[in-house]
């Protein structure tokens, strides 16, 4: 498996990112890693909540993007998503709509979006990569940190996830960019570091708009972090 590295039998592949991302009936080189049952199910109800991103207004302006809201919109009213539908409806509260200049247009609903929930999507991801990578699962040995890099039209206010983040990004930028599916749906470029053949950094791009930036290394070295902001609405 490549994310907890147990043996298994047959001959089950999970996506990453998630295949949900790319809309209805994706026909693009989608990335499968090998994958147990236990690791293939028990983040699908966090890979159904990270398609939420596509409901920002600037993403949603992506036609795949509005393929994803559609669906989403859609699965909420069947009764075996009740609880995504519950989920969503008890985090909406109102907000002011104002111009790029501060001036008010008016009030409308926000879902509050859970940026925990939304890092376990991306750890699976980078696992995942990683993987195809290196064509072995992270060792046990290391641990994968989390910075999302720019959400919601707003830098990350933590200074570890942007001091990081700027001090490797010149070398990151002269690295090949790997895009899957239109329109930038999903992006990524790595950067291996030396001395640790386990030790990468990723920066991923979700629908053109939402960046993260991803460390894999030693635990002794590095103690992994996830940003959580409960803050950013969509």
């Amino acid at each position: 498996c490549a994310f907890c590295g147990k043996t298994f039998k047959g001959r089950t592949k999970d996506h990453v990112p998630p295949q949900g991302l790319f809309g209805e009936n994706p026909n693009y080189n989608l990335i499968t890693v090998p994958a147990c049952i236990q690791c293939n199910n028990s983040t699908s109800k966090d890979d159904e909540y990270f398609k939420l991103l596509a409901m920002d207004c600037d993403a949603s302006e992506n036609p795949v993007a509005q393929q994803v809201n559609d669906s989403t919109l859609r699965a909420m009213a069947h009764p075996k998503k009740a609880g995504l539908a519950s989920l969503i409806f008890s985090s909406m509260r109102p907000v002011e709509v104002t111009t790029r200049s501060g001036l008010f247009v008016r009030e409308a609903m926000a879902i509050r979006i859970d940026m925990e929930r939304i890092s376990r999507t991306v750890e699976k991801t980078v696992r995942g990569l990683f993987y195809r990578i290196r064509r072995h699962p992270l060792p046990d040995s290391h641990a994968v940190g989390c910075y999302a890099t720019h959400i919601l039209g707003r830098a990350v206010p933590r200074t570890d996830g942007q001091q990081l983040y700027t001090k490797l990004l010149p070398a990151i930028q002269a690295k090949p960019v790997h895009q899957i599916g239109p329109s930038g749906i999903f992006r990524y470029r790595y950067l291996e570091m030396e001395g640790d053949p386990n030790s990468m950094v990723f920066v991923l791009g979700f629908f053109g708009k939402f960046d993260y930036l991803a460390v894999t290394c030693r635990k002794a070295v590095f103690a992994p972090k996830r940003w959580v902001d409960n803050g950013p609405s969509v």
